[in-house]
């Protein structure tokens, strides 16, 4: 698979976080025991930030908007952006603030768990937001939004679609558990949405697979893509298909942003232009890669990289 040229543009907002992981980590050390682990890594992290990691990579154009604070770790996760060539000019730092970030503990097997602290994602408003960075976005992405709790979420989504663009929305883990309260007021100002399965079936309240896409086409969501990880995915699109895609089967080192990396893989089919199909198959490709490697970003390295898995590994 080739890219295409004139592609879309990506605004993506919300949560920019730096990741300490740490593996391999099977118990929690007795009280003054230091456990010995292989791998103590730290890295960017933060749904945001990862999605738009892997647009980049892909070759799509994205910009990045949200706070850091300025503090020691706002400075290493704003070097790491420009390193990595990502445009922050809607990345503000927050005077006096805490950078989010996350303690990612990583078992053998890949599976995660976490320590985390919102730091200034919380903070964000309208405010924090310049309408040049929304009207420069052809789709404007919004990832991490149950830490944004001081953001009217819905009048930004009023507004971005006011402006004609189109609209995508990642939700994460909600500690307070108030999904439908959350989320449900935002689902008729979306062009995509992509939950995980738990997600969708917590903020639906449904837990048939049928029930819960139908649930979010009548909520007035436009497509609705389910990741379901080692079982790959489901979407309804806006004629009412219904598309599964298995997952690429590889050896997983770290599960680590892999379903913001399906959506960047994901969002970047969308602004090639792709199918449904098609852009469910990057999807996959890009979680995949991003499973083999320890950390958020490092397995998937280019565009390069990605198609030539997606040759070897589609039949």
């Amino acid at each position: 698979m080739t890219s295409c040229h004139d592609k879309k543009k990506v605004l993506s907002i919300g949560q920019f976080v730096v990741d300490v992981v740490v593996k391999p980590v099977e118990r929690y050390p007795a009280p003054d025991v230091a456990d010995i682990v292989e791998f103590i890594h730290l890295d960017t992290g933060g749904c945001s930030l990862n999605a738009a990691g892997v647009l980049h990579k892909l070759g799509v154009p994205v910009r990045l908007a949200g706070l850091v604070g300025d503090d020691r770790l706002g400075e290493f996760l704003l070097k790491e952006i420009a390193r990595h060539g990502l445009e922050a000019s809607g990345l503000k730092v927050r005077r006096g603030g805490t950078t989010s970030s996350s303690i990612v503990l990583v078992r053998s097997s890949g599976e995660r768990s976490f320590f985390h602290c919102p730091g200034v994602t919380g903070e964000m408003t309208l405010n924090d937001i310049d309408e040049k960075e929304l009207e420069w976005a052809d789709i404007v992405h919004l990832a991490g939004t149950c830490e944004l709790s001081s953001l009217d979420i819905t009048s930004l989504l009023k507004k971005v679609k006011s402006l004609g663009k189109t609209v995508s929305l990642d939700v994460d883990y909600d500690p307070s558990g108030r999904w439908g309260e959350l989320v449900r007021p935002w689902l008729p100002h979306l062009d995509y949405f992509l939950p995980s399965g738990k997600e969708a079936a917590a903020i639906s309240g449904r837990s048939n697979i049928e029930e819960i896409l139908q649930f979010f086409a009548e909520s007035g969501v436009k497509t609705t893509v389910i990741k379901l990880g080692a079982d790959g995915c489901v979407a309804r699109s806006a004629d009412a298909r219904i598309v599964r895609q298995p997952a690429f089967r590889v050896e997983v080192v770290d599960a680590t942003g892999a379903g913001d990396a399906f959506v960047g893989g994901f969002l970047a089919g969308v602004c090639e232009g792709r199918t449904l199909e098609e852009s469910l198959r990057m999807a996959c490709a890009a979680g995949a890669l991003t499973v083999t490697a320890l950390g958020a970003s490092a397995g998937l390295k280019d565009r390069q990289q990605f198609d030539r898995f997606l040759m070897e590994h589609w039949k």
